[in-house]
């Protein structure tokens, strides 16, 4: 009987138990709908979010597992001045420890976040009304009973410890709408837990996903100096430029990226690899094994205290990148960019720049080696730069005008452009200042202030422009010297330059003002003015050409295949020198070597062509030309045919200058000199030849291999008949034949009959 009554009694005691713990759980569940406490968990939750200056809007709520909350249709807006981060969650689940619910205050254990949604967009903070009034002083009552002091709750909350939150997001996914930082694509998480440690401070991160270039990644934690890292590892290098809509965002592969939630570096590219390029130009390419990234409230900083430039190794430049600093000011649309550069022979270039409403950088270089940078990216290699040290300061308008301001000491610096010279040219030393203005949509460019040092005493000014102006362009620049030495500029010319007087010895300065104007659709208001002076003495000339061996009499040194064919000027007749001269150079006894009217002729002509034709040599200039130089057209070569004939004119007699020219000059299959062209043409000797035959040798001049050909078929080209008839136009306004002579030659050559021989009129 004892043991079946205490068997009835336990049984009742039990089954009260599990009644008891089924009405619990019962009343637990209840009050955890909805309908019970589910706007006063809402109404706590939003005060919470309220306190952290975030929007929040839960539609729903209702019990899930023994003692969860399930929260669904769960919309966060967290503000950021002009922009806004809308988090949108499908359900997020609270699971309260129990330890807390039995202590009767419940807080989280763990939080699961399931189908979720990131977005970063624009936002327009909503006007505030001003609704601030006096404060009233409050009545006080004397009667009234001492309230006792309230405890602030949200310290009190603050006060009390926190405990670790266990996090698990799952199928999330992150977008940007913001620009210039347009994600098209999202960045996509298929499962991630960590826990939150309050704060900023979290650990024991762990999950994977897909970046939105497609390349799948791996989750964890890294312990670092001051905290722990969220490294997110990349299978393969992201493409970071894939993630956004940008047309001139560089490339950059990234190998990982690391977060730290609780350091001034939130973010650490690691293994980047920045790909940059421009138009025209070869992509550079350098690497980084670190880069910081900061977030501060209106500024993001990337830091990358090493940079590399593969491509550097290959021709020997291994330059190091240092102290490289980007800051990016969104909301002021700004961005602003310095970082050092130092070649293997220790020159440094430092680099500022800022991108905003307009775009400058500033370049400081000293001992800076810039024709390894030319050469390692690939540029085309018409100019190198050599040895820099000095400043340039770029200003880029948003209307396409380019402000330059240049101030540079240059060593060894090498130009290969064909219209400059043949060969390269090599600058030992000079300095250089200039301001330059470039509208490029105009095509328009403006040179001012330019100051060109070549040495000791040997400054030369300079400045241009070129507007467009209707359909050409206008055009105007001078170079300028003043008392310039000549030994310093001799000096400062590239050696395949100044090879011609390499020995020679000069004394004195001196002057010069040269300067051009016009319009290139206007051609014959072309002006061209050139003033030389100075005192410069030579005194010893570079053997290898010396202008002094011109004066002895036969063939110069260096000409052979002449010897019973060379005609000294005294046996020749009157009529050669004249006929030559009224076709060639009018001019030649009275200018010193230069014809500024003949060279702006000749401008002109190229201009009406729109094509080098006519170069404005005298015979002076072509006997220098033909004995000591080749036929390239360079700026190079003209220079020293310049000196060249400065030097001749000053030694050599204009009849033996003359004379050599008529000696010399080829007159078309091998026909070299006047005797052979008299013999091959009309079958005579030199001093048997008539005005109208010399005339018609004259005509040929400087083409004859185009021109001569054909008169030996019997035929002449039309514009070679006319420019006959001009030589003896000239003739006779020259007063050296009369006017029954001129008006019977230009009948005959109107029919095409000149002295000897007839020819058949042709078209060119």
């Amino acid at each position: 009987m004892g043991w079946g009554r205490l068997s009835v009694r336990a049984s009742s005691i039990v089954s009260l138990s599990l009644g008891i713990i089924a009405l619990l759980l019962g009343l637990g569940f209840i009050a955890r709908t909805d309908m019970v406490i589910g706007k006063r968990v809402t109404g706590l939750l939003q005060n919470q979010a309220k306190r952290y200056k975030v929007d929040l809007i839960v539609d729903e709520m209702r019990p899930v597992g023994l003692t969860g909350v399930e929260l669904d249709g769960v919309l966060l807006r967290i503000p950021r001045g002009d922009r806004a981060l809308e988090v949108e969650a499908k359900k997020i689940r609270v699971y309260p420890s129990i330890s807390s619910i039995f202590e009767l205050d419940p807080r989280p254990e763990s939080v699961e976040v399931i189908d979720s949604r990131a977005i970063w967009i624009p936002w327009t903070p909503p006007k505030v009304k001003d609704e601030s009034a006096k404060a009233e002083k409050p009545s006080v009552d004397k009667g009234a009973k001492a309230e006792k002091p309230r405890v602030d709750s949200e310290k009190a909350r603050a006060d009390k410890p926190f405990y670790p939150l266990e996090i698990t997001v799952i199928n999330a996914s992150a977008i940007s709408k913001v620009s210039p930082l347009v994600m098209p694509k999202p960045m996509k998480i298929s499962r991630l837990s960590f826990v939150w440690n309050g704060g900023r401070s979290v650990n024991g991160a762990n999950g994977y996903g897909t970046f939105p270039d497609g390349v799948t990644f791996g989750i964890h934690s890294l312990m670092g100096e001051r905290s722990e890292r969220i490294r997110v590892e990349a299978n393969e290098p992201t493409k970071l430029h894939a993630w956004f809509e940008a047309d001139s965002t560089p490339e950059v592969d990234v190998g990982a990226i690391s977060i730290c939630l609780n350091c001034d570096d939130v973010l650490k590219l690691e293994d980047a690899r920045f790909r940059m390029g421009w138009q025209m130009l070869k992509p550079v390419e350098l690497f980084t094994p670190a880069a910081l990234v900061a977030l501060y409230p209106n500024e993001i900083e990337v830091k990358a205290a090493d940079m590399e430039f593969p491509a550097g190794r290959e021709l020997g430049l291994q330059p190091r990148i240092t102290e490289t600093r980007l800051r990016i000011f969104p909301a002021d649309r700004l961005l602003e960019f310095q970082s050092k550069l130092v070649d293997i022979d220790g020159g440094r270039l430092d680099l500022q720049a800022s991108v905003g409403r307009e775009i400058r950088a500033k370049f400081f270089a000293q001992d800076f080696v810039a024709t390894r940078v030319v050469e390692a990216a690939r540029l085309p290699r018409y100019i190198l730069p050599g040895v820099l040290s000095g400043t340039m300061e770029a200003v880029w308008e948003p209307v396409g005008v380019l402000e330059l301001s240049t101030s540079l000491s240059v060593r060894d610096a090498r130009i290969n452009i064909g219209r400059l010279a043949s060969e390269e040219l090599v600058f030992p030393n000079f300095s250089l200042r200039f301001d330059a203005l470039i509208d490029l949509e105009g095509k328009s460019v403006s040179l001012s202030q330019g100051q060109l040092n070549l040495g000791p005493a040997a400054d030369v000014s300079f400045g241009a422009h070129l507007l467009r102006a209707g359909a050409g362009f206008a055009f105007d620049g001078f170079v300028k010297g003043d008392q310039v030495l000549a030994a310093s500029l001799k000096d400062a010319m590239p050696p395949s330059i100044n090879d011609i007087a390499r020995e020679a010895i000069l004394d004195g300065s001196v002057d010069f003002n040269l300067r051009v104007r016009g319009h290139t659709e206007a051609p014959d208001r072309l002006i061209l003015d050139g003033d030389l002076g100075g005192d410069v003495k030579v005194l010893r000339d570079s053997p290898n050409m010396d202008p002094a061996s011109l004066a002895a009499a036969g063939p110069p040194p260096g000409v052979d295949g002449l010897g019973k064919f060379w005609r000294s000027y005294d046996q020749l007749p009157a009529v050669i020198p004249q006929v030559l001269l009224s076709a060639e150079d009018a001019s030649f006894f009275d200018h010193p070597g230069f014809d500024w009217a003949g060279l702006q002729a000749a401008m002109v002509h190229n201009l009406e062509a729109k094509s080098f034709e006519r170069g404005g040599s005298t015979i002076s200039q072509q006997v220098v030309k033909n004995v000591f130089l080749n036929h390239d057209r360079t700026i190079s070569r003209k220079l020293q045919e310049a000196y060249l004939t400065w030097r001749m004119e000053e030694l050599v007699p204009k009849q033996r200058i003359l004379e050599i020219y008529l000696n010399i000059a080829d007159w078309g299959g091998g026909a070299k000199g006047i005797e052979r062209a008299a013999q091959r043409y009309f079958g005579v000797g030199a001093a048997e030849l008539q005005v109208p035959e010399m005339a018609l040798l004259a005509s040929i001049l400087p083409s004859p291999t185009r021109f001569g050909a054909p008169i030996l078929e019997g035929k002449i080209a039309r514009s070679r008949a006319e420019k006959v008839g001009r030589i003896l136009t000239n003739l006779r306004f020259l007063n050296q034949i009369d006017m029954a002579s001129w008006a019977r030659w230009n009948r005959e050559v109107q029919a095409g009959k000149f002295g000897r021989r007839t020819l058949k009129i042709v078209e060119d």
